[in-house]
């Protein structure tokens, strides 16, 4: 298993080949956790006067190649995936 962090350069090449949004983490403001699980903390988030829900990975989190390539999937499929049921992904931060 490799740490999520270790993955960091390959989510980067794979982020900007599918033109996902990456927001600067400075520009967020009344940062505050809702909510905690096995692997990753759902915090809620002020940007340019909207309420957001920001999800954060775990870093020490180990993923294999193959929990890694699903997860590079699932960000593409959320960000392409505009329903109104659906919670809307804008991009990601770091």
């Amino acid at each position: 298993m490799i740490l999520v962090i270790e993955y960091s350069e390959q989510l980067k090449s794979y982020l900007n080949k599918y033109a996902i949004k990456n927001y600067d983490y400075s520009q967020f403001q009344n940062i505050k956790t809702i909510g905690k699980g096995a692997y990753a903390t759902v915090y809620s988030a002020t940007f340019q006067e909207e309420v957001y829900a920001l999800k954060s990975l775990d870093n020490n989190l180990g993923l294999d190649e193959r929990e890694f390539n699903q997860l590079q999937r699932e960000l593409k499929l959320l960000y392409a995936t505009k329903h109104s049921n659906v919670v809307e992904f804008y991009g990601i931060s770091q």
